[in-house]
């Protein structure tokens, strides 16, 4: 069972303005699991469908996207930044210097990343990732794949970024503190949005 909610957005009167559900309608097997939500604005009506996306279409977002917001935590306190990434064989690889979210992720390797393709505040797609943090340090054992993740990554322009800037003055040092690293995936899970105009 799924709600059916009708939102009036009237300027003189601010009780119309909160949503509130009239009934409950079932999800259609066609579409998938959905919610349904009348919206009452002053160019019209539209419903509001909302469904979980499959795997690939899930990929298919991933895939043709490349900033993203991951989600560490220590000592139960969350920690989210915005990464530039590249994925490919149901791994996320990003670059970062040292900092809070690398000295984290050491500690609790396992994270959360979100991502979306948004085309209006009625129509886009939300796709949450969930995984371990893998550091691909310069050593022998992860050479290859290091090198992996910094062709893929060049791909884009400014890759480097955000994860290689910093505010204020950085110490020069002798040897490269640029950590590049992985998200193995384990999960990942979708919804999408569109809506149909009534009018």
């Amino acid at each position: 069972m799924r709600s059916l909610i009708r939102i009036n957005r009237n300027r003189n009167d601010l009780r119309r303005s909160t949503p509130q559900v009239l009934t409950s309608v079932k999800a259609s097997p066609a579409l998938g699991r959905q919610t349904r939500a009348f919206r009452s604005l002053d160019e019209g009506t539209y419903i509001m469908f909302i469904r979980e996306m499959t795997e690939e279409e899930c990929i298919a977002v991933v895939k043709s996207g490349r900033l993203a917001r991951l989600a560490c935590s220590k000592d139960d306190r969350p920690y989210v930044v915005p990464i530039h990434y590249a994925y490919a064989g149901r791994c996320l690889y990003s670059f970062s210097m040292p900092g809070r979210k690398i000295e984290w992720m050491r500690a609790n390797p396992r994270v959360c990343v979100q991502l979306d393709a948004f085309s209006s505040a009625q129509q886009w797609k939300s796709v949450l990732l969930y995984g371990q943090y893998q550091e691909l340090p310069e050593t022998a054992q992860w050479h290859n794949e290091r090198l992996h993740a910094w062709s893929l990554l060049q791909e884009h322009v400014n890759w480097w970024e955000p994860g290689g800037l910093k505010p204020g003055l950085q110490q020069t040092l002798g040897a490269s503190p640029h950590v590049f690293y992985c998200i193995g995936v384990d999960e990942m899970t979708g919804r999408a949005a569109v809506a149909e105009d009534r009018g």
